[in-house]
């Protein structure tokens, strides 16, 4: 089970076909802080049906697409 279940749970059940998400949404949800290392878990998203598109470290955000 990966710390960042919760959130790919959530995005499973709420998120939009594509949607962008901000990290401070994220980090509620999940309650973890989203770091450098979360990109090596977005693959994780691909079992809940989704992938995730692009990161914005700077904005602080990631979009998201259904598959």
């Amino acid at each position: 089970m990966s710390e960042y279940d919760p959130l790919w749970r959530y995005i499973q059940v709420n998120a939009e076909p594509h949607e962008i998400i901000d990290f401070d949404k994220a980090e509620e949800v999940s309650d973890v802080r989203i770091e450098p290392s979360f990109q090596e878990h977005t693959k994780e998203l691909i079992e809940y049906g989704f992938k995730v598109e692009r990161i914005s470290w700077k904005h602080r955000w990631f979009e998201i697409r259904m598959l």
